[in-house]
C-alpha cells in the first residue's frame, strides 16, 4: 500500500492538487497486476467517458467496490479526486479481499 501511495504523490500531509478520478483507479488496478474486470460501464450516463486507457481499470475498480460512483448512474471520471476519495478508493479495496 505504500507504493501505491507514493505514486498518487501521497507523502504526509502532501498531495498533488488534483487527479482525474480515473487515475487512482488506474494505478491501483495497474499495481496490482491489471487484472481482467467484466464489468460493463454502460449503465452509467458517463460511462463512455471513460478514457481508453482507464477503462478497463475503472470497469475492475467498480467491479471489486472500490469505486461506486458519484450516483447510482454517474462515475465522473473527468471529475476530480479528493485525497479523502483516494484513501476511500484504498481502503475499499483493501477491504474487498480481492
Amino acid at each position: 500500500m505504500c507504493c501505491i501511495l507514493r505514486l498518487l504523490g501521497i507523502n504526509g500531509d502532501n498531495i498533488w492538487s488534483t487527479y482525474l478520478c480515473s487515475r487512482p483507479s488506474t494505478l491501483l488496478w495497474r499495481a496490482v497486476g491489471s487484472p481482467a474486470a467484466s464489468k460493463d460501464l454502460s449503465g452509467y450516463t458517463d460511462g463512455a467517458s471513460v478514457a481508453d486507457y482507464a477503462k478497463n481499470a475503472f470497469a475492475w475498480a467498480v467491479e471489486t467496490g472500490a469505486v461506486s460512483g458519484t450516483s447510482a448512474m454517474t462515475l465522473s471520471p473527468n471529475g476530480t479526486a479528493t485525497r479523502a476519495q483516494i484513501a476511500v478508493i484504498l481502503s475499499r479495496y483493501g477491504q474487498s479481499g480481492k
